[in-house]
């Protein structure tokens, strides 16, 4: 059977990727940083669907700690077919979603493009200022997929949810936060 590895799978869309992969066949090694009862309520469900899955832990910014229990496991069974980077982002969601709150307010509408091609690293910015610019100069944005739930940590915003809302401005602001510190947020203006 095909292993892949989740990280930060004990909730959230970590969770729900693993519990995907587990369906679609794969055994889902279930990694979790502190939430180790998430992380065995994800095994759990795993399981309750039929599927095999493990737990492992580490911390991610432990990067001795993360290549000793990486080998450790590669060691004991091989290779991972595929390795899905998820651990931390709920961080950076909070402190993103906390600060534009903050900033701008909570009737401020929230939508993403992340959950409809990834994240695309160096090209995020480019990518979703064509993106915006369109969507303003036709008056809709779209709604962010799959969030069903709003972290109660997250900033209380007005975010789009189920289907696109038309909304008429003539500013918007996009923020790209990456990996690693790639930060960069441009306000862009309906001449």
């Amino acid at each position: 059977m095909r292993r892949v590895l989740v990280t930060g799978a004990s909730r959230g869309i970590g969770q729900g990727v693993a519990v995907r992969l587990a369906r679609d066949g794969f055994f889902v090694v279930v990694h979790y940083g502190h939430d180790e009862q998430g992380a065995q309520d994800t095994l759990a469900h795993i399981e309750e669907e039929g599927g095999q899955g493990s737990l492992i832990k580490f911390d991610v910014g432990d990067t001795e700690q993360c290549r000793q229990q990486l080998e450790a496991e590669v060691e004991a069974h091989g290779a991972f077919y595929g390795v899905v980077s998820n651990a931390g982002i709920t961080r950076g969601d909070i402190a993103e979603s906390t600060a534009t709150a903050r900033i701008f307010g909570h009737k401020t509408p929230i939508s993403t493009l992340k959950s409809y091609f990834g994240h695309t690293l160096g090209a995020c910015g480019a990518v979703e200022a064509l993106a915006a610019v369109k969507m303003m100069h036709e008056g809709w944005f779209n709604p962010n997929l799959n969030l069903n739930h709003v972290d109660p940590e997250c900033g209380d915003l007005d975010y789009i949810v189920g289907e696109k809302r038309n909304i008429d401005t003539d500013l918007i602001v996009t923020n790209n936060f990456a990996f690693g510190g790639i930060n960069t947020s441009i306000v862009l203006k309906r001449l």
